[in-house]
Order: C-alpha cells, then structure tokens, then sequence
C-alpha cells in the first residue's frame, strides 16, 4: 500500500531503489519470500507492482482465526487497489450469520461508485476466497464531500 512519508515508523525495514524507496513493517517482512516488485508503464500511466505469489500459503497465515485471515486479506488484496483512489475499507466482524461488516474508509466514504466497489469488487473477491462466508454488510455512515473524489 501506498504511504505518506509521515506514516514510516522505526518499525519499518527500508529498502532503496532507483528512484524510490520501499517501507516495509518488520512484522510483514516474513511474506515477502520470493516478492518481485516491479513499474509497470502504459503511455502515461505508471503503476507500482508488489508481487507476493506466498503470502497466503505462508505458515503464519495458515495459523490465523477466521477473522484475522479476513483482515489480513482486505489489507493485502483489497485496500492495496483502493488506496490508488485514496480509499479502503476496514474489517469490523464477522457476524453470527457468517456477514462480514465493513466499513469504507477515506476518499471510498461517501463514494457514489462505493456500493458497486463494495458488489462487483469486495464481496465477489472475498466470497471465492472464503465460502463459507455469506455476504457483506457496509456500516459506513457515508459522509459526501469533496473528500469523495480523489
């Protein structure tokens, strides 16, 4: 994900390349085994590309609750896409009818496009990676403003 420099902290690795630099948490560091970063470019547009084939058949991952792979999963699939728009979503719970509770933070709140964001992209994603799952729920108490559009 996409940092401001003010959100480095001394728990960051750092790692220099030619013309940026790459913050990693030293808790993440571990999922990083056989990671390829790369710039992809077309015409104008350039994209940051942080592959990580393991991350979710590592051993620490296998050994998270439910929720915590629900969590860890928005955060490594999910908010790594939104935050291109200044957006993302946080996990809130799993409810006893097995519906996640999400709620959409930054620029995603108040989005006109956040309830297809939430159908098309979200649910759809998180459904085929845990089926046991039967849905999700937006919480958000959507503010619009110009904090919408990025």
């Amino acid at each position: 994900m996409y940092c401001n420099i003010k959100n480095v902290s001394d728990n960051d690795l750092i790692f220099n390349y030619d013309g940026f630099s790459l913050y990693v948490n030293k808790n993440d560091y571990v999922y990083l085994k056989n990671a390829n970063i790369n710039l992809k470019k077309k015409n104008t547009i350039s994209q940051l590309v942080l592959d990580v084939p393991n991350i979710f058949s590592n051993k620490y991952y296998k050994n998270f609750s439910k929720e915590e792979k629900i969590k860890f999963w928005i955060k490594n699939e999910i908010n790594t896409n939104l935050s291109i728009h200044g957006g993302s979503i946080k996990f809130v719970k799993v409810d006893k009818y097995n519906y996640v509770h999400l709620k959409f933070l930054g620029s995603c709140n108040g989005c006109n496009m956040s309830n297809i964001t939430l159908k098309n992209f979200v649910e759809k994603r998180l459904l085929k990676k845990f089926p046991k799952i039967k849905g999700i729920k937006d919480i958000t108490e959507h503010i619009h403003g110009i904090h919408s559009y990025y």
